[in-house]
Order: structure tokens, then C-alpha cells, then sequence
């Protein structure tokens, strides 16, 4: 087996690709300890419990292409190169790895963004966590930061896999943003309980002395091997009070 052809709607778990597409894809796994998936994107959807389930968004007039490789030929590492064009709007390219050493979860991840519209600045974002399992429970703490000038840029417009809050997002990402956070969870029997804080401190356009912070609370039950139910609480407290928000959300998932 050297590898896969998907053709058609499907959802897509790639770096700064997800939810779901309209999109051919080839997974070839005839390199050693290499995993590389070739794609062609036409038409993408957003799926998430905020959201009703709307149409196909075209992607530009041309699609996108991504290039994303997975090397695991180094115990407990995997390093992941990937790159994307979105023919007239952007292309961007990125770097993750990931490695644990003596039960000491290591992550970190850099993207950076060319922009087709002279309008909008190249953007770029760096990550890095640390985390960890003692028995049941997770510990886990992260930094991370974006271009002083252009934040991420278009990057996230296919989907998004860094931002680790609810409701954090457009700070996180926005220009010369500097974010810190950390979290626990746990999982007893059925259930997997999660608290996260995270602090955001960005540039509002007139200086970085802006800061919004979010408490988030997450409990999900796997029912079945088919449904799960997962709900969450957030709390935001931005510098403008204005944008404070405490939101409760739930939903009910059912898969086949």
C-alpha cells in the first residue's frame, strides 16, 4: 500500500487546513517513516457549535494547494514541514515539531504568510507548549505570538489549529500579539473535564498596552462509541468592557 486517493466532500485535519472540503486529496506513504499528503482544495464549509451549517465557500477563483509531510523516523519526534498556495489571495508556509522526552510533552510551530494584496501586510506566528500527564490528568502551558505588523495575515482564512481558547481568537491572532496560557484536565471513567486561563496583551493600533483574558471550562461525556456530548463555559474580560462576554454552550454529536 503506497498510498491514498479521496476525492469529494471531506473534512481535512491539516495545519491551518480544517473543517470540511470539496477537495481531492493524495496521502502517499511510500517513503519510510514519512507520511505526504498532496491536495487540492476548491470549496471549504466551517462546522462548529456556533455556527448553523451553511454552503460551500469558493476558495479565490482557483482553490488552494498544500503540501503537508509528517517525518516520524526519530523515536517520539515527528516533524511536520507544509506549505500552501491560495492562487491570487496567499500562500504560507509553516514548521511544527513535536517530541516528548521523559514524559515531557514539547511542542513548537512557526508560519508565515505572502500576501497577493499589496493592501495586506505578510503575517506570521510562533508557538511553543509544554506540557505533561501525571496519572489521569494533563498539565499543559503555551506561548504565543504574532507579526508586529500584519499578526497572522490570511492564514487562518482555511482553518485554524493554534488559537487554544473559546472566544480569544481575534486577539490572539490580531497584530503584535503576545499570548500566555495554561491548562488542566482530566478524565474519569466516561468523562473529560478541562480549565484553561489565558491572557492576551495585543496592539489596538494606537499602542500594545491592550489585554483581554478568558477563563474556560470544558466537559465532554463519550455516551457511545457514537455519541458524545461536550459543553463548555467561557468567561472574557476584555480591556474595553464592552467586549466582556460569558458564554454556555453545549452540543450533542452523533457519528457513523
Amino acid at each position: 500500500d503506497y498510498g491514498t486517493i479521496i476525492a469529494g466532500r471531506q473534512e481535512i485535519d491539516l495545519e491551518w487546513i480544517g473543517d470540511f472540503h470539496e477537495a481531492v486529496i493524495g496521502v502517499v506513504t511510500a517513503i519510510p517513516d514519512t507520511t505526504v499528503v498532496l491536495g487540492h482544495t476548491q470549496r471549504f464549509m466551517e462546522v462548529n457549535a456556533d455556527t448553523s451549517l451553511g454552503k460551500m465557500a469558493d476558495i479565490g477563483e482557483d482553490g488552494a494547494n498544500v503540501i503537508d509531510v509528517k517525518y516520524e523516523g526519530i523515536e517520539n519526534v515527528v516533524i511536520n514541514p507544509y506549505f500552501m498556495d491560495a492562487n491570487d489571495l496567499f500562500s504560507a508556509y509553516g514548521l511544527k515539531a513535536t517530541a516528548s522526552v521523559s514524559n515531557i510533552d514539547l511542542t513548537a510551530h512557526y508560519a508565515a504568510t505572502s500576501e497577493d494584496d499589496s493592501a495586506t501586510e505578510d503575517g506570521s506566528i510562533a508557538h511553543l507548549e509544554v506540557g505533561t500527564t501525571i496519572s489521569n490528568i494533563s498539565l499543559a502551558a503555551g506561548y504565543i505570538t504574532t507579526d508586529k505588523d500584519g499578526g497572522i495575515g490570511s492564514i487562518s482564512t482555511l482553518g485554524d489549529n493554534i488559537d487554544p481558547s473559546e472566544e480569544l481568537g481575534d486577539y490572539i491572532y490580531g497584530t503584535n500579539s503576545d499570548t500566555f496560557y495554561v491548562n488542566v484536565g482530566a478524565e474519569v471513567s466516561i468523562v473529560a473535564l478541562g480549565a484553561q486561563y489565558a491572557q492576551s496583551e495585543y496592539d489596538d493600533g494606537a499602542s500594545k498596552n491592550e489585554e483581554a483574558s478568558e477563563i474556560l471550562l470544558t466537559a465532554d461525556i463519550a455516551i457511545t462509541d457514537e455519541l458524545s456530548f461536550g459543553a463548555f463555559y467561557s468567561s472574557v474580560d476584555a480591556e474595553d468592557s464592552d467586549d466582556d462576554q460569558d458564554k454556555l454552550a453545549a452540543m450533542l454529536t452523533y457519528s457513523f
